[in-house]
């Protein structure tokens, strides 16, 4: 004995006697409704887009660069330029490489120029460095000069 068969639920589907037609099964029997098959829009994918390739190494080595000159100029942000010099060195080399190889990618002189100014960022952090201690040893000298006046001030002339 057959299992019993379940009949599709109502709705349209493709009629059997006419192609490119829909007709409406009532769930038992076709009905005499009919219409043109539905018809479904096959969107084709968008065609990929070319990307040109970047050198953002060379723009980062160049605001590194670029940053880190402008903090070796202010004082006691010189440590600063020493972190910036060195990072403005790292990717205006990387930069340079990239231009090199990928000639698309272009920015050749901006990666030579954030090379440079990283080179120049790390020396005026040395000259930072070199000032603030001058700059500590002619403190150093005032307080000395002074306490020995307040140490001796028979034996030591204090102006």
């Amino acid at each position: 004995m057959l299992p019993p068969t379940t009949n599709p639920a109502p709705g349209w589907y493709a009629d059997p006697e006419q192609f490119g037609a829909q007709r409406y099964w009532e769930g038992e029997a076709w009905s005499d409704q009919r219409r043109p098959a539905q018809v479904v829009a096959v969107v084709a994918p968008a065609p990929p887009v070319a990307q040109t390739p970047d050198n953002g190494f060379a723009v980062a080595g160049f605001v590194c660069g670029i940053v880190g000159v402008v903090f070796g100029l202010i004082p006691w942000t010189f440590w600063l330029a020493w972190i910036l010099g060195v990072l403005g060195i790292v990717f205006g080399a990387i930069g340079r490489r990239r231009a090199t190889k990928v000639p698309a990618a272009g920015k050749r002189s901006m990666a030579t120029a954030g090379l440079v100014l990283g080179i120049v960022a790390i020396g005026l952090g040395i000259i930072g460095v070199i000032v603030l201690e001058n700059l500590i040893n002619d403190v150093n000298t005032v307080f000395n000069e002074l306490e020995s006046c307040f140490d001796n001030p028979d034996q030591v002339h204090c102006d």
